[in-house]
């Protein structure tokens, strides 16, 4: 059986052994669609792994919740999820400058705001699926990484 991977919004990016889906032909990418629609049509339980890679910025913050539970969907159960965002702060505490710099970003994200999606303050608002986390990796330059699979609910 074939593994599906995919790299949502992939931009220019290549990752050996993933469907690159875009939005933007410039990039060339293997199925040119918005991300949020091209993960609508996908079954439940066919994809093994995700990359997300400064997307989800792009979405309204409403919007972020029925993408994350679209992915929930789609991920098989030991599937995993790997979203990076810019953070608006540093891990010394600072503001990250570089988190603002571009105009056509509609949500920011600190470490905080993937709690919404593991249990946190903002836990099941909006019906948001149940996400456990597996590692996170937080740059000096503000990069905030989560790698994450579906919590069987």
């Amino acid at each position: 059986m074939n593994l599906v991977n995919l790299d949502l919004g992939c931009g220019s990016m290549h990752h050996e052994g993933f469907i690159r889906v875009d939005n933007n032909p410039v990039h060339d990418p293997d199925v040119l669609m918005d991300m949020q629609d091209y993960v609508k049509t996908l079954l439940d339980d066919s994809i093994e792994a995700i990359i997300c890679t400064h997307t989800i910025e792009f979405l309204e913050g409403v919007e972020i919740y029925e993408f994350m539970n679209n992915l929930h969907r789609i991920l098989k159960p030991n599937g995993i999820l790997r979203i990076s965002v810019s953070s608006v702060v540093l891990p010394s505490g600072k503001i990250n400058p570089k988190a603002w710099t571009v105009p056509l970003l509609k949500t920011h994200f600190s470490p905080d705001t993937f709690d919404c999606f593991l249990g946190g303050p903002t836990f099941k608002y909006r019906g948001v699926k149940s996400w456990v986390l597996r590692d996170v990796n937080f740059t000096e330059q503000g990069e905030y990484t989560v790698w994450m699979f579906p919590d069987a609910d």
